[in-house]
């Protein structure tokens, strides 16, 4: 007798949960589309939290690219001022 069917699993079953706040940017793109495409599909009972986590990730990667367009103008105006 096999009692597969009430295995619950536990890992990285989201994509969320793959998450790395130290992964490269464009990883933590990936996951998000990831995120997006399994939203769109399944609206469990999970569906509001895993939405309201998603955007939360989003705030902070749009934080975090805002930061770094500030330094990179700042970078690029001091360079051109070696001129």
């Amino acid at each position: 007798m096999s009692d597969t069917a009430d295995t619950v699993e536990f890992g990285d079953a989201d994509p969320e949960d793959q998450w790395d706040d130290v992964d490269p940017f464009s990883v933590r793109l990936e996951i998000l589309e990831r995120i997006l495409e399994q939203l769109s599909e399944r609206r469990d009972e999970r569906f509001q939290v895993r939405l309201e986590e998603a955007l939360r990730l989003i705030g902070k990667m749009v934080r975090e690219h805002h930061e770094d367009m500030v330094r990179l103008e700042r970078i690029q105006r001091a360079l051109e001022a070696l001129h």
